[in-house]
């Protein structure tokens, strides 16, 4: 029972006041009442008793219950609003619940304790409602990032085809905006004649839910472009749901091998020609027929390298469409990684709508979404990371890092995890402290050992993981030699190098493939060797797996500070800093509404601005801002140019710009304009806040 409970009691009888009271206590209610007979008393209780619940009378000196209650609804509607009378008439009991009245009660008071006990429930439910709605709206705003950020083209229809969101990736491969786009339907982008294609293609994904085939869409400037759909249906939501990916530039590929392998075969049947009509001329002179000797064994020199390049361009082929093969496998895997979450995402977000659930059941679904969301943000990371490496922009930053800090934070960050499922975790350090740091690219470092630890825990069930490193002075140069074991299900040795390749997935071929987009080990593999090392696997199926890889071991003479690679501990709110005056710099509203939400915490002031002339003003008018947070994609002015701006007349205010670029490129840009520091969206609010804390909280780290 609510022991802070506060009861208004609008009653002119102090007999019947008593009467509701002792009937409340007798029942198990412990609560402070106040009694009022007017209404300049009943209104001003509002304000200075503050109540929980409100028991009226109807019948009043002054007025009655029905205006007792409209002043309620006024002052403060979510309070439950209780008839208690016996002289009320049927018809005013009607007119009273008709216009929100909680419940009514006659003054035989048989009902009292439950009718107030049911009411506070509900209004504690009402308002649990009310904050869950909250929650799921912040998380659907998450979502939405999350797909703006994916490099597939994105659309969702309705069941006529009518364009109801597309992502920004598809707004490039069409030339139409978003605006424009969502004036139209399918039929206007399509470049198909056929309709009953059309019409099988949307039969299958009714049928089996899902459907993945080639199609050709038309630009807004009238081209054709030739794309690959991996299309789902939402059934709470009767929607379609498609990524798109631009295949043109394969399917040019593939007729251009075609023309020339043509070209080779007529150049074989020309110089067949040639050799079938010299057999059948006259013999000639002795000298003649020295010299046609020479000239055939010319042709047929010629007619080998003919056949060797034709050779060659079959094999070429070969490859291409065996990568073509492995990349559609991977997409379709793809496709469903990307779609399992969103169907969580989306399918438990329509549930939330539902009247009748508990706080309990709210708070399940919530955690349902939170864990989809996330598993969605890890896939587009992996996603952008391939993407990057197969074009050649991963970049190494190499900077001092101590690696025993990294080993004990991925102790800490997986430990709960791994705890979940009922397994121990333990990590191996080799080095001390001070021989631990070493220089490397940490961010490299980081995401391979988290990729292995990962992997082992999804394929681990019982048992434990073990991680760590030592060090190996037998190779030249010095190497550090990291490991993660496990005792999962292992690697068939048949699958123990593929595993490595790009676009193939350990276990894409079972019957039920474990979750995970497959790329893990691939973007391991690529940042190992980046950074001049090597990556191997010892397994025995059904037994567990040992993960390898080493790096140069690079060490600094000279001692160096170490505090900027210290851990903060999220949980400890105080290592923040605190009272910070903080400019957002920000074009999107949701994006400026969670930056404002994340750090108001440890802020004294934040001032907000749309675009780089706002934050450039707002610099110079507030010359004492501790912290800007600058976005780079902004109109009028782009963070870039704010920023360098800025530093003309303040060398010292701490910018980290932000953006949803996430190549090593723009990080660099972003530093070279004058910024201290770099965050990727989707924001995660724990990094934001270590990112903040590494500026403004030395002196409690010290």
């Amino acid at each position: 029972m609510n022991d802070n409970l506060k009861i208004l009691i609008l009653e002119d009888n102090q007999y019947d006041a008593d009467l509701i009271q002792r009937e409340l206590k007798k029942s198990g209610f412990r609560f402070t009442s106040e009694i009022v007979q007017t209404r300049e008393s009943y209104e001003s209780a509002f304000d200075s008793f503050k109540p929980d619940i409100i028991l009226s009378d109807y019948s009043l000196p002054s007025f009655d219950g029905l205006a007792a209650f409209h002043i309620k609804q006024k002052k403060s509607p979510d309070i439950p609003f209780i008839i208690v009378s016996g002289t009320i008439g049927e018809e005013n009991v009607v007119e009273l619940l008709k216009q929100g009245a909680t419940d009514y009660v006659f003054k035989d008071m048989g009902r009292l304790a439950l009718a107030v006990r049911r009411a506070l429930e509900e209004v504690a439910q009402q308002r649990e409602r009310k904050r869950n709605e909250k929650v799921m709206k912040e998380y659907l705003e998450q979502y939405s990032t999350m797909i703006s950020a994916t490099l597939f083209g994105f659309m969702l229809t309705d069941e006529k085809g009518k364009l109801l969101d597309v992502n920004d990736a598809y707004c490039g491969m069409s030339g139409y905006t978003k605006e424009e786009l969502l004036n139209l339907s399918v039929t206007d982008i399509q470049a198909i004649d056929n309709p009953e294609e059309v019409a099988e293609h949307i039969q299958k994904v009714m049928e089996f839910g899902t459907n993945q085939f080639e199609s050709k869409h038309k630009s807004k400037d009238g081209l054709f472009f030739d794309i690959e759909v991996s299309m789902g249906f939402l059934q709470s939501k009767k929607q379609f749901i498609a990524f798109i990916r631009d295949i043109t530039d394969r399917k040019l590929s593939i007729i251009n091998l075609n023309k020339k392998n043509e070209q080779i075969e007529a150049q074989n049947q020309e110089y067949i020609k040639i050799n079938n009509e010299l057999s059948f001329q006259n013999d000639e002179k002795e000298k003649r027929a020295a010299e046609l000797v020479i000239a055939n064994k010319e042709l047929a020199f010629q007619n080998n390298e003919k056949e060797k390049r034709a050779a060659e361009l079959v094999i070429a082929k070969e490859k291409a469409e065996e990568s073509d093969r492995l990349k559609s496998a991977f997409l379709a895997n793809m496709s469903h990684e990307i779609r399992t979450p969103m169907n969580g995402i989306l399918g438990f977000a329509d549930l939330l709508k539902e009247p009748n659930l508990t706080g309990k059941q709210q708070k399940e679904y919530i955690k349902i979404i939170e864990k989809s969301g996330f598993r969605m943000l890890n896939i587009i990371n992996d996603i952008v990371d391939i993407s990057k490496i197969e074009a050649g922009l991963t970049e190494v930053n190499l900077k001092e890092s101590n690696i025993n800090e990294q080993i004990e934070y991925i102790y800490t960050f997986f430990k709960p995890e791994v705890e979940q499922k009922g397994m121990q975790l333990f990590f191996k350090k080799s080095l001390a402290s001070k021989e631990a740091v070493i220089k490397t690219d940490r961010e490299k470092i980081y995401a391979i050992l988290t990729n292995l630890v990962k992997n082992a825990i999804k394929y681990t069930d019982e048992g434990f993981i073990e991680y760590g490193y030592c060090i190996n002075t037998d190779s030249k140069p010095t190497e550090l030699e990291f490991f993660v074991k496990d005792t999962g299900i292992g690697i068939p040795k048949h699958r123990q190098e593929a595993i490595f390749e790009r676009f193939i997935q350990a276990d894409i071929t079972d019957k039920m493939a474990y979750q995970g987009a497959g790329l893990g080990l691939s973007i391991s593999k690529a940042y190992v060797e980046i950074l001049g090392g090597k990556i191997w696997v010892e397994s025995e199926e059904g037994k567990g797996s040992t993960f390898y890889f080493t790096i140069p071991y690079h060490t600094e003479s000279e001692e160096k500070n170490l505090v900027e690679n210290l851990i903060p501990d999220l949980d400890e709110a105080n290592n923040y800093a605190k009272n910070l005056k903080i400019l957002i710099a920000e074009d999107d509203k949701i994006s400026r509404m969670l930056l404002t939400k994340a750090i108001k915490v440890f802020s004294k002031e934040i001032i907000e601005a749309i675009d780089g002339v706002e934050a450039l003003e707002a610099c110079k008018n507030n010359l004492d801002i501790d912290l800007v947070i600058m976005d780079i994609n902004m109109p009028n002015m782009n963070g870039h140019e704010a920023t360098k701006q800025i530093r003309q007349f303040n060398k010292n205010v701490i910018i980290i710009a932000q953006t949803a670029y996430a190549f090593d490129s723009d990080r660099k840009e972003a530093i070279d304009a004058g910024c201290n520091d770099f965050i990727s969206k989707p924001i995660v609010k724990n990094e934001l806040l270590m990112l903040i804390n590494k500026y403004f909280n030395k002196d409690i780290i010290n």
